[in-house]
């Protein structure tokens, strides 16, 4: 049984055609970036803030400096070097030099902000993990294979973006 379609979903699919498997998997990137929100409003931190951790988190082996941070969430270095002072006051993330280059100074996400969003994501990995459970482990393999593939050609596209070409 499949659940009910959205509103939203509704009026998308008056609008365009898509198989099933396109549907579904947009209808789990609206529930990620609806959690990503109820995630940052939990930890009382503003959806852009939410967004750097995740960004500096993403980074642990090659740590971001702020303008690699600005980049990323295409924002100005001045807005950027605000933000972090945001989460450096807020115990969610500290600057560090870089080890090589002691000029760089490299920004980190606390021990405890780690804790906290892996602590509060952690019911719904188990809910998956029960999900997953369910389907044979070929099956797993194959929703794994799919999954990974539109992550990977959704970072293409976003690539063709920034370029301002569209693939046809």
């Amino acid at each position: 049984m499949s659940p009910e379609r959205t509103p939203s979903e509704e009026l998308e699919r008056s609008r365009t055609e898509a198989s099933e498997v396109s549907w579904a998997l947009r209808d789990l990137n609206r529930a990620t970036a609806d959690l990503d929100r109820a995630l940052a409003d939990h930890m009382r931190l503003r959806p852009m803030d939410y967004d750097a951790i995740g960004h500096v988190m993403d980074a642990e082996r090659d740590p971001l400096g702020t303008l690699e941070l600005a980049a990323r969430l295409r924002i100005s270095p001045g807005s950027a070097t605000e933000l972090v002072d945001r989460l450096e006051k807020a115990g969610h993330v500290r600057r560090e030099r870089s080890r090589t280059d002691r000029r760089r100074v490299q920004v980190s996400v606390t021990p405890h902000a780690i804790a906290q969003v892996l602590g509060d994501l952690g019911p719904l990995f188990r809910l998956l993990d029960d999900l997953a459970a369910g389907y044979p482990p070929a099956e797993q393999e194959v929703i794994a294979g799919f999954l990974r593939g539109a992550a990977e050609r959704t970072r293409t596209f976003m690539a063709t973006l920034d370029a301002d070409t569209l693939p046809t």
